[in-house]
């Protein structure tokens, strides 16, 4: 919760909003589909701290690894039809024993994961922004991966949501000039690069190794490390994608300025 605290504060002052100016809060947290849910104690403290006690919260879940897309086409849903100015997504998770491997692969799919927390401000006003959305944000699920896993399965899933991406958003393959996704492995993200079509030079791989596997937190990582490091440009485009157990997201968006993002 102190991770929590700090991303959020970190983001309303980058933006120069108070919390009273945010319409929404949603929560992605495996940690919560895992239990406590229904005892939102910590809840009531972090909100009286951060003074968004009074603001409705919403808690994405059962969209694990996956939720930073589904909780980014709700926001996106939220803004655009004028029910909010602006929505706070926050992600948070903290790694406990037995970490369930995807499909129990084992020593076939070794991945490090780690505590994070991470959030951003979806609005429909261009000020304090560093990203546009083009497009819609696409979300996939197929529930038979829950009893009947399967990797080829979720291979033609992936590339069927890449394709659709690159239709509703009207991107090209070429277009995209950074590749943002979770922070698996070297080989998911080279797989990940074959899917989408985009070159393994432009994947975002550094994280791997520096905050490891963050759930849902890892887009906004990566996004935040991007913009930090100041190597995109205006009108840059970006394709995200994450991944969890049964479901899939993925959206492209645009840079607005160079530099700097919370």
């Amino acid at each position: 919760m102190e991770l929590v605290e700090s991303a959020v504060l970190a983001s309303l002052a980058f933006v120069s909003i108070q919390p009273e100016e945010v319409d929404a809060v949603l929560l992605v947290s495996c940690t919560l589909d895992a239990g406590s849910n229904l005892r939102p104690h910590w809840l009531a403290r972090l909100s009286a701290q951060l003074g968004l006690d009074r603001v409705p919260h919403y808690h994405v879940g059962m969209t694990g690894c996956g939720g930073f897309h589904w909780a980014a086409r709700l926001a996106a849903a939220m803004v655009g039809s004028g029910h909010c100015r602006r929505v706070l997504i926050v992600t948070f998770d903290v790694v406990a024993p037995p970490l369930q491997r995807l499909y129990e692969e084992g020593t076939r799919f070794m991945y490090v994961a780690g505590d994070a927390a991470a959030c951003c401000i979806v609005s429909g006003y261009p000020e304090g922004m560093d990203y546009r959305l083009i497009g819609p944000v696409l979300n996939l699920s197929d529930a038979r991966q829950i009893s009947e896993p399967s990797i080829d399965g979720e291979i033609n899933i992936i590339a069927r949501l890449f394709k659709a991406i690159y239709e509703e958003s009207g991107v090209l393959q070429s277009d995209i000039d950074f590749f943002v996704t979770n922070s698996y492995s070297l080989e998911v993200s080279q797989l990940y690069c074959q899917l989408a079509g985009v070159p393994f030079s432009k994947a975002l791989t550094s994280t791997i190794s520096t905050h490891a596997h963050c759930f849902s937190s890892d887009n906004l990582i990566n996004l935040d490390l991007l913009t930090r490091s100041r190597t995109a440009h205006e009108g840059q485009r970006i394709l995200c994608f994450s991944a969890g157990p049964f479901q899939w997201g993925a959206c492209v968006l645009s840079t607005l300025r160079a530099g700097g993002a919370q």
